[in-house]
């Protein structure tokens, strides 16, 4: 058994947010990236959260046979998707406010590595902590859109970021501990909500 694979059975998925923070820091400190590059990255971190919150949600038994939930899935999965096209919205509208059309092509590219390793810690965190270990046939399909909230507060504060703190100081987006300061906060509000989403936390405490 791999190291890798000893290391999520001991920890879940709490490492997923000292992965996401560590290329954040490694692409502003190692490769001299702006802050660009990291919206870039949380964004795409946004859509990953939504996507396999829904997918977990959908698994979700509960400890009942699957056709009993079919109904609580159905409701989930409108207003998840609901809210998914409204956070995408807002994503644009960062986006826009940071990048021109040309530049958001040439940003993603410079970060297609980091997107890519994303991508695959994100996958191997759902599978090893949700499916492999058999969690979600008695995960509650509710619980599981606590990542909605997360994906709210964080694009909470890549708005307060990108449109209100960049505009009146011009510089900050030139800042290193600027950038750094988001990567941090980040990085909090990612570890406070797997702390939520433990599953010894959301068998003591329901979402609603």
């Amino acid at each position: 058994m791999s190291l890798l694979t000893e290391f999520v059975k001991l920890h879940q998925s709490k490492w997923m947010p000292f992965i996401s923070m560590a290329i954040s820091l490694y692409c502003i400190l190692l490769l001299n990236y702006d802050y660009q590059h990291v919206i870039i990255l949380f964004i795409w971190e946004i859509f990953l959260v939504m996507f396999f919150a829904l997918i977990r949600m959908l698994y979700a038994n509960e400890g009942l046979p699957t056709a009993k939930v079919y109904v609580e899935k159905f409701i989930w999965l409108i207003l998840g998707s609901s809210l998914g096209v409204f956070f995408i919205t807002i994503s644009i509208s960062i986006l826009s406010k940071s990048f021109t059309a040309t530049s958001v092509l040439d940003e993603l590219v410079g970060v297609l590595e980091q997107i890519s390793i994303l991508f695959v810690g994100h996958v191997e965190a759902n599978f090893s902590n949700y499916f492999r270990n058999n969690r979600y046939k008695t995960a509650e399909p509710r619980n599981q859109m606590i990542s909605f909230i997360h994906v709210l507060v964080i694009l909470a504060f890549l708005q307060l970021f990108t449109v209100h703190l960049i505009p009146s100081y011009p510089n900050l987006d030139q800042a290193v501990w600027g950038i750094i300061a988001l990567v941090l906060v980040k990085f909090f509000v990612d570890l406070l909500f797997t702390f939520f989403q433990n599953p010894t936390f959301n068998s003591k405490n329901s979402m609603f």
